[in-house]
């Protein structure tokens, strides 16, 4: 899909967003409207009403969409003094908007009006009128506290999507409806990685030996990434007796919600910001010596985000929703000089990063800031724009194709974000770089010349990519991460002890092997074996026993006879080509 093309698409699904939110407005006149922003598939808006939206509403409201395009609306721009806005959206009821428009510095605002009876707060663009549009599907309802912060109310929101073509819709919705069933909770409770204590409020995982083994695997390859790297590695304390380092100096920016507890009458606050305490050591530092060209400090920790979803309120999807999350971060301290070839590293550290974990091609997003808002930002004119420019210069250098998005980055600089496709084609942000010239002006004491920090996520956190692997591969992962690279079975007890041997001899090679000897059920260990989607099952039988061999299994498959040398050279190959040693 070409730019104009992919602009097109964005237009249609911002223009049904509006349709969406204008349909529930006529079906629940009292309905109070949040925000309603484009995604990488459709669109959502989140609405505040006392009604809890239901299945049989969204064919409802996806009927009064219909009727709304048949009408063939007109979408108009109106922009109008920013006082008068005001007044229209307090006699409108609409608090929320109400809270947006008060961010916009600017005098005058824009409005769009989808004929005389729905208006709503948007810059645009949108088609012509209502009858352009086609090709979309509402798909779930879902909760999310407003502007992400636990203290506010909790909306309801609607998704939908939306493509050019009926043949990509249908093609989405049936991907979809197998997705239903391709769900990282459910296939990490499958695979006995962990366990959900349902019956509880409020809840975490409870992880399992395999789920342990896998989340140390993956935490141990990222800290060697970063040594590799040079980065200097560190770990975070759990609890400190002031408030996260970023959240005590930019207050009014940072939208987290810190998990306080009290001992011996003083506040205490959990570990929830990876990124404040780099900032914080890189900070201090820098500022105790400044003799180093350029700063590296690394670290993989397990965070808490300070949000409690309560279970009854908010269907949790992902691991990533739950509260701890495992964060991946390094920053670095550079000089003009030094600029381009950190970038270049950090780039190279995801995308090996990414290779080995079996994503040897992504995509890059150049995220900027939103014009429209500038309150969002420490924003400094020169600065950003300078940043900005060395990113695209940098991109184009190494001839890495990307597209500009508005409005996601951070408020300290420009982004790179990494998405990757699964094989269900949906797109995943998995790692981030961003270039930030305005916290070093603020925290180092240093003017002689400029400084950036480079924060880069190289995994955005373990969880978000454990749900990726899980759905990608629906259950089987990279070998040099799975938890059970081989499994044994001997088809009878007196083949017990050749088993044992080959135990052994394989876990002298590290490899993670398992042999349970008490089975009396060796095809249906061999069923469930494949069910677990264990990559490698050695079958042990009179012939194994007299040849001194082993029958393999490679993911389900019969590769015949093997001395156990030659299988393990075979483990190696595979494992040394996933890696790239």
């Amino acid at each position: 899909m070409n730019t104009a093309q992919l602009q097109n698409l964005e237009k249609q699904r911002h223009s049904l967003a509006h349709v969406l939110a204008y349909a529930v407005k006529r079906i629940f006149p009292d309905v109070k409207i949040g925000i309603g922003p484009v995604t990488d598939t459709g669109f959502y808006y989140e609405f505040d009403t006392d009604h809890k939206f239901t299945h049989e509403d969204l064919t409802n409201i996806e009927a009064e969409m219909n009727e709304i395009i048949e009408e063939n609306i007109p979408f108009t721009n109106i922009v109008i003094p920013k006082d008068q806005a005001l007044q229209t959206l307090l006699q409108l009821g609409e608090t929320y908007k109400t809270e947006l428009l008060n961010k916009i510095p600017d005098a005058e605002v824009s409005f769009y009006k989808t004929g005389d009876d729905f208006i709503d707060l948007c810059r645009g663009p949108h088609v012509k009128s209502t009858g352009e549009l086609d090709h979309f599907k509402l798909t779930k309802i879902t909760k999310n506290y407003w502007m992400n912060d636990s203290s506010r109310p909790l909306l309801q929101r609607i998704h939908g999507v939306a493509f050019e073509t009926k043949k990509k819709l249908n093609d989405y919705l049936e991907n979809l409806k197998k997705l239903s069933e391709i769900n990282s909770i459910l296939i990490a409770q499958k695979l006995n990685y962990l366990i959900i204590e349902n019956d509880k409020d409020v809840s975490s995982p409870i992880w399992l030996k395999d789920g342990i083994i896998l989340q140390q695997n993956l935490t141990r390859f990222l800290e060697e990434q970063m040594i590799e790297f040079d980065f200097e590695l560190m770990q975070p304390p759990w609890v400190t007796n002031k408030p996260a380092f970023l959240v005590e100096k930019f207050p009014e920016f940072m939208q987290t919600t810190q998990i306080k507890g009290t001992q011996n009458s003083k506040d205490v606050f959990y570990r929830n910001n990876l990124r404040s305490f780099l900032v914080e050591r890189a900070t201090t530092s820098y500022n105790s010596n400044k003799d180093s060209a350029i700063l590296n400090i690394g670290s993989v920790s397990k965070t808490f985000q300070g949000n409690l979803h309560n279970s009854n309120e908010m269907k949790i999807e992902h691991l990533e929703d739950f509260l701890e999350t495992t964060d991946a971060q390094v920053i670095s301290i550079v000089d003009d000089e030094n600029l381009k070839d950190s970038l270049t590293e950090n780039i190279r550290l995801i995308g090996t990063t990414l290779k080995a974990l079996g994503f040897s091609q992504f995509k890059t997003i150049l995220d900027i800031p939103d014009y429209q808002d500038l309150t969002k930002y420490i924003y400094d004119e020169g600065l950003w724009e300078k940043s900005i420019s060395n990113l695209k210069e940098l991109l184009l250098e190494l001839k890495i194709p990307s597209r500009i998005r508005e409005g996601k980055t951070d408020f300290y600089g420009p982004k790179l974000t990494i998405e990757v496709k699964d094989k269900y084609s949906r797109s995943w942000e998995v790692s981030n770089i961003t270039l930030d010239p305005i916290l070093p002006t603020k925290l180092l004491s240093e003017d002689k010349k400029q400084l950036y920090f480079i924060h880069t996520d190289i995994i955005v956190n373990i969880e978000r990519l454990i749900d990726l692997l899980l759905e990608h591969g629906e259950g089987s992962l990279p070998l040099w991460v799975e938890p059970v690279q081989v499994e044994i079975i001997a088809l009878e007890s007196k083949y017990n002890h050749k088993a044992i041997k080959v135990l052994r001899e394989l876990k002298k090679e590290n490899l993670r092997v398992e042999f349970n000897q008490n089975s009396t059920n060796p095809e249906r260990q061999i069923s469930d074996s494949m069910s677990r989607r264990t990559p490698y099952l050695i079958i042990i039988g009179e012939k194994e026993a007299n040849t001194d061999s082993i029958s393999v299994k490679a993911n389900g498959q019969d590769i015949g006879l093997m001395r156990i040398n030659e299988f393990v050279n075979k483990i190696e190959q595979e494992i040394a080509l996933e890696l790239d040693l």
